[in-house]
């Protein structure tokens, strides 16, 4: 007797059938149950699926955050796997008291299986009032569905090879977009390529050359720096992650790069990476920051590998809702009970710079023997936030967080509402934390370009280290990222060093934009190929031309997250700025009521505390607002 037919019947056709009763009485005997959870974890499977991409649809990257690349497939997969654990307690219950087969388990299984599409489709509605729901529509549906057991019993035989056919189907072609990417025929003999991305490093925390900090935060860049060229003037096109990196990877601004607050990178035009393939190049990125950088934003675009989240028990329970509640649940009870250790389980696992370059690093042993050149992007996670050095590397500033209240502190700092009231004491232990965090990243730095020398690789690679953005910590009362135009989150390091390319330069100090990277470096490559917006920097150091672009930036407005208790200025709207070659300064904000406008002399008043936008700065206004109306016009400039 198959499953299915135990699932119709509920009965060995042998037993007598008391008083009457109907074939399908004592309902699923325990195989059948087991059977049942698994066809209906594929229907719940796929039902979450469809939920999902329904509230992604918008094209925002925040529906992703956490979901590994193989959610589509995962997520039927983990329902099923779900389900049929919990029918296993109900199972054996059913074989000793053969009547709970009746409703007990075919109900909570149905409504089990209605959870996960209810969470998603209505957030914020309490858990239990969701299955209190579920419970109801399931009371309803299993009595009706049992007086049709033949005709549900049909459906189960017919639409379960379908359902696996189909489950393959989008394994196969998941499986088969990763790595088709960047795939190109050899073109020339050109150098290797090193991106690599301090995310949230601000340059005046840094001790290289012209940065004038105290703190001796980064002497292997430092060294490295003076083998090429550091501009002390580079301005980030966005004072977050996503756009700034979009900027990097297209050479358009970031407003261009991406629209709205979490919007995607654009899906149209050429990519770094797209164009480096185009040349010859074998592509790879590798990634720490997990929530904006993964292949859900786009990033990715080009690549032909691309590593982001890592596969864990935890990463693949949060593909789906009642899954990621699973996770949130173990994890909070595990600290209650060791609130010293890590959780048992967490959504995102830091991956820090050891691993970022055991994975670049074994990548490039196992394309040994390639004759194409490599471009390679390396995103750096360790100075972010919670501004904790890993377990065995060394605080090197300041008191370490070593007592359970200063490491909480640093945990939920960022989502704290009372960022502006933090003490002094507190904002020294972020800073100290933050230099600190800086000086291991820049510890293992040193490590990665001594292995790249040790394999003859650096004589031969173009390596551009720059920051997607910085970090406030009190200036103009503000902390965090993303959340206005000044210095403190949109000045950051480009260090460029290619031996025999670029000339030990020492320091430039003009203001540059990261938007000129792409076509800097597609100016160094020097191959045939596709082009990207932007003007090279090279002159700038060969021959001490001024650069065309000017340093615009932008971010939309508000953030989602109020980390300054709504006091951030991208709360009063959009926000653009510009910089202009003599360090002048223009900030405008897009309010719904009117626009607000600031002028800054970042020669005079680095620290942005005089605004000169008054009557008697009107012809520095008009020329600044001028000129970022115009980049807004051009289609190729891209501004707002």
């Amino acid at each position: 007797m198959n499953s299915f037919h135990v699932i119709r019947s509920g009965a060995d056709p042998q037993e007598p059938r008391a008083g009457g009763d109907s074939p399908c009485s004592t309902g699923p005997r325990p195989g059948g149950l087991i059977a049942l959870a698994a066809w209906l974890g594929l229907i719940a499977g796929a039902s979450e699926l469809a939920a999902f991409l329904l509230k992604a649809r918008s094209g925002e990257v925040w529906p992703y955050l956490g979901m590994i690349r193989a959610y589509p497939w995962m997520i039927p997969l983990v329902d099923s796997a779900l389900l049929t654990m919990l029918v296993l307690p109900i199972a054996a219950m059913s074989a000793a008291w053969p009547r709970t087969r009746e409703s007990l388990g075919p109900i909570l299984l149905l409504a089990a299986a209605m959870l996960p599409t209810l969470i998603v489709l209505t957030p914020g509605i309490h858990l239990g009032a969701l299955a209190l729901v579920a419970l109801g529509l399931s009371s309803v549906i299993v009595p009706a569905a049992r007086r049709r057991s033949k005709w549900v019993a049909r459906l189960v035989r017919f639409s379960t090879p379908i359902l696996l056919l189909a489950l393959l189907a989008v394994i196969t072609w998941r499986n088969g977009r990763v790595g088709a990417a960047g795939a190109t025929e050899a073109m020339g003999n050109g150098p290797n390529v090193l991106m690599i991305v301090l995310d949230t490093v601000r340059f005046d925390h840094l001790s290289l050359d012209g940065s004038g900090y105290p703190r001796p935060t980064s002497p292997v860049l430092a060294a490295f720096a003076r083998e090429g060229v550091s501009l002390t003037g580079a301005r980030s096109t966005a004072p977050w992650t996503l756009p700034s990196h979009a900027s990097l990877m297209t050479g358009k601004w970031a407003s261009q790069a991406c629209h709205g607050r979490y919007g995607a990178m654009e899906p149209d035009g050429t990519t770094l990476a797209e164009a480096l393939a185009a040349r010859g190049y074998d592509t790879a990125g590798f990634v720490a920051n997990t929530y904006y950088c993964t292949y859900s934003t786009g990033l990715s675009r080009g690549f032909s590998r691309y590593e982001d989240l890592t596969v864990t028990l935890s990463t693949v329970l949060t593909t789906t809702a009642v899954g990621g509640k699973i996770v949130d649940w173990i994890g909070s009870i595990s600290q209650e009970i060791r609130p010293d250790a890590p959780p048992l389980l967490r959504r995102y696992t830091r991956i820090d710079a050891d691993a970022i370059n055991r994975r670049f690093l074994g990548w490039l042993d196992r394309r040994a023997g390639e004759n194409r050149p490599f471009f390679a992007f390396l995103n750096y996670f360790d100075a972010h936030d919670p501004y904790i050095v890993p377990d065995g590397a060394e605080h090197r500033f300041g008191e370490a967080p070593d007592s359970l209240e200063d490491r909480r502190f640093l945990g939920e700092w960022w989502l704290s509402p009372g960022k502006p009231d933090t003490p002094p004491g507190r904002v020294d232990l972020l800073v100290d934390g933050y230099d600190s965090c800086i000086a291991h990243l820049d510890e293992r730095l040193g490590a990665l370009f001594r292995d790249l020398d040790r394999r003859g690789l650096l004589d031969d690679t173009i390596v551009v280290v720059t920051s997607d953005h910085g970090e406030a910590f009190g200036e103009h009362g503000l902390y965090g990222h993303g959340i206005s135009l000044f210095e403190d989150q949109l000045r950051v390091p480009l260090v460029l060093v290619a031996p025999g390319r670029i000339p030990a330069s020492g320091t430039v100090d003009q203001v540059v934009s990261l938007r000129d990277v792409p076509a800097t470096i597609l100016d160094l490559v020097d191959l045939p190929g596709p082009t990207l917006p932007g003007s090279s920097l090279v002159p700038l150091w060969m021959a001490g031309a001024a650069v065309t672009s000017p340093a615009i930036a932008s971010v939309d407005g508000p953030d989602s997250f109020p980390p300054n208790s709504g006091r951030s200025p991208v709360f009063g709207g959009a926000m653009a700025s510009v910089t202009d070659e003599t360090s002048l300064k223009y900030i405008r904000t897009f309010g719904q009521v009117r626009e607000v406008e600031q002028l800054y002399d970042l020669c005079a008043d680095p620290g942005e505390q005089v605004d000169l936008a008054s009557p008697l700065g009107r012809p520095l206004l008009d020329r600044l607002r001028a000129k970022l109306d115009a980049i807004g016009s051009d289609p190729e400039g891209g501004g707002r």
